[in-house]
């Protein structure tokens, strides 16, 4: 994946376009070495949510996986025979619950695309309470929400599409301490002041 966002990919900026074409390249050229083969997708649904901006990863104003494009994408897979299995996006590291539904339900819309897909994967990013006044994700409200989602897919659809997470941050942040050990240099100790003896 492109690694360097775009300033704006409002109004069809030139800058978006070229992150497009690059990431469109890439399945191209996967096309060509590996025809008649499945592969997974990572798509941006348009929702970006992080701690930081810099640790948003979906939105219009990110490079992180092909937004729309759809029409080049179904080019490319037809000419080399490709069968998309999974669709994968990540909206951030930290992102809001919320967000984070609103965008699995994007993602199945894209599911619902393409008859071949069964899995798909929503990323990481569940946000762990390390401050008194964080939100964090409960991952077991956010997979109700989803699992609903799913459901009614299933139904819709008569396809039962297989959920992947990537939980790592939530489940290993804070099962830990880090222990420091400070020793003064000696050239601390020789400019420090001592308490005087009574």
């Amino acid at each position: 994946m492109v690694r360097r966002p775009p300033r704006s990919t409002q109004g069809g900026s030139s800058a978006a376009s070229d992150v497009y074409k690059r990431q469109l390249l890439q399945l191209e050229n996967f096309g060509k070495y590996f025809p008649n083969h499945e592969l997974g997708i990572r798509f941006n649904v348009g929702i970006g949510s992080g701690a930081y901006k810099r640790t948003t990863t979906g939105g219009v104003e990110v490079s992180f996986g092909i937004y729309k494009q759809f029409d080049s994408i179904n080019k490319i897979l037809s000419e080399h025979k490709l069968i998309l299995n999974t669709v994968h996006l990540h909206i951030g590291s930290g992102s809001d619950p919320e967000l984070q539904t609103q965008a699995a339900i994007k993602a199945l819309e894209i599911c619902s695309k393409y008859p071949t897909v069964t899995t798909l994967n929503l990323g990481g990013g569940y946000k762990v309470a390390r401050m008194m006044t964080d939100k964090q994700t409960s991952i077991s409200e956010l997979s109700e929400s989803t699992a609903e989602e799913l459901i009614k897919f299933e139904k819709q659809t008569h396809r039962k599409i297989q959920l992947e997470i990537e939980p790592g941050t939530s489940l290993i942040a804070m099962a830990g301490y880090c222990l420091l050990y400070t020793s003064p240099s000696p050239r601390d100790l020789s400019t420090s002041r001592m308490p005087s003896s009574a």
